[in-house]
């Protein structure tokens, strides 16, 4: 695609006349990247000219960035929503340097959005964070968590929720609760 094909927005930091892929943000924005730091940054970016990618610009200029040899982004100051759609696109893509970066500002966001990085911690097979959320959700009544919890997370929320409090709590003297 050259730059007269498209007539919509162009990104300004992603516009090198030089780039040899173009890719279209979900909020129509072009950003002309270069092939080669795609192939060594980004293990799981198919680098097709012309791709329209789901994410919206504001995290893909944020994303592109790590494809690049310059200091990345701290993501400090940056909104829990922005953080969270960064980390899933670095997952979907595997640019790994992203990856880390966005877990670790995952982290400052507990325990306020902890319902929300467990999903992420759950989809991408985080065990660590999803230790340190579920803990954070466990008093959270059990039908919100159902309802946005992957189906193959519920049967053992279940168990743990409602067997735990024989392990936690003490009875009333005289009476004894079975372990689990």
């Amino acid at each position: 695609m050259s730059k007269l094909d498209y007539e919509g927005a162009t990104s300004s930091q992603f516009s090198a006349s030089d780039a040899d892929i173009s890719v279209i943000s979900s909020d129509n924005v072009l950003f002309r990247l270069h092939r080669t730091n795609i192939e060594v940054q980004a293990g799981g970016f198919t680098p097709i000219n012309q791709q329209r990618l789901p994410e919206p610009a504001h995290v893909l200029v944020i994303l592109f960035q790590f494809l690049y040899p310059q200091r990345h982004p701290k993501l400090t100051n940056t909104r829990f929503e922005t953080v969270q759609a960064l980390a899933t696109a670095a997952e979907r893509y595997k640019i790994f340097s992203a990856m880390h970066i966005s877990q670790v500002r995952l982290r400052e966001f507990l325990p306020q959005c902890a319902k929300e990085i467990l999903k992420y911690a759950i989809e991408f097979d985080y065990l660590d964070l999803v230790d340190e959320t579920a803990l954070l959700c466990a008093r959270s009544p059990v039908c919100d968590m159902l309802i946005d919890l992957p189906s193959q997370v519920w049967v053992p929320w279940l168990i743990r929720l409602y067997l735990s409090p024989c392990r936690h709590y003490t009875t009333k003297p005289g009476k004894r609760c079975l372990k689990p």
